[in-house]
């Protein structure tokens, strides 16, 4: 993959409209439109990594190595990880580093105020 290319798991997608579906109930269909809107005008600038079976079962690995060790990763992020050491990115890019620290992939983390 090339150093400037961004690319996003397909799980990233169920997490945005997770995120719409929230906006729609509290903020109403106005706003959520507007907001679905924007988001797949930017979904379109990355390509998408696919989920196959591979990358689930190293998810469940990397879930379950956690959890020995007493620590609980969500589903979701075990997914990106996965997904990201699949691909051989450079980065994890995400405003929340904690979620990943099971990652052997650097993080680098964003706050969307800045």
């Amino acid at each position: 993959m090339d150093q400037d290319q961004f690319a996003i798991s397909a799980i990233t997608i169920e997490e945005i409209f997770t995120g719409l579906g929230h906006t729609f109930g509290k903020q109403g269909k106005e706003r959520y439109i507007k907001a679905k809107n924007e988001s797949n005008k930017i979904l379109m600038l990355y390509e998408i990594f696919q989920i196959t079976k591979k990358i689930l079962e190293r998810a469940g690995f990397i879930r379950g190595q956690a959890l020995a060790k007493g620590d609980i990763i969500g589903q979701a992020d075990a997914i990106i990880i996965a997904t990201g050491e699949k691909f051989k990115v450079s980065k994890i890019i995400t405003r929340n580093p904690e979620h990943f620290r099971a990652s052997k992939i650097p993080i680098e983390s964003y706050n969307l105020s800045s």
